[in-house]
């Protein structure tokens, strides 16, 4: 092959290259269109069955935490000042003050408003379980587990308890 059938040959190569590119058929060009990740509406990934934590807390279902979990918090002044202060701060502006689902932000949420955490459902729920909803999220609600460490969001718990009083 003399120089300039090998220059043609090669022009033509870049040239298919690019045109498979434009057209979206190479392999690495489809990651953005089929991606793994997961939609909001699929509820989150619990680790797998056995898997150690990071933070020294064991991640289970809120179920499982309903039955296995007890707040080791006391319910003194303190401890209800303390969650007092964290739910101003991270859960106030859905639930409102008083807990009833009716803060600043909660007219946006159409599909699923926040809980009434003064009414009959969440008064019947265990510490456990909503420790575990304020750690994992549900429904509307964002994991606050990153944002709040386990004495934190035991110490909300227990004003919780002295908000349905």
């Amino acid at each position: 092959m003399n120089r300039a059938t090998t220059s043609r040959a090669l022009i033509g190569l870049v040239a298919l290259l690019a045109t498979a590119a434009c057209s979206g058929s190479l392999p690495w060009t489809a990651d953005m269109v089929e991606t793994p990740a997961r939609h909001a509406d699929e509820g989150l990934l619990m680790p797998p069955e056995g898997s150690l934590s990071t933070t020294g807390e064991v991640k289970q279902s809120r179920f499982r935490a309903a039955m296995s979990l007890r707040n080791p918090l006391p319910g003194d002044t303190a401890t209800i000042e303390s969650g007092a202060r964290l739910f101003e701060i991270y859960c106030q502006p859905c639930h409102g003050a008083a807990g009833q689902g009716d803060g600043a932000v909660a007219s946006y949420f159409t599909l699923r408003p926040p809980a009434d955490l003064t009414g009959t459902k969440v008064r019947a729920q265990t510490d456990g379980y909503i420790y575990a909803t304020i750690r994992d999220g549900g429904g509307s609600m964002p994991p606050l587990g990153g944002s709040l460490s386990e004495t934190e969001r035991w110490a909300v718990v227990t004003y919780l308890r002295s908000l349905q009083q």
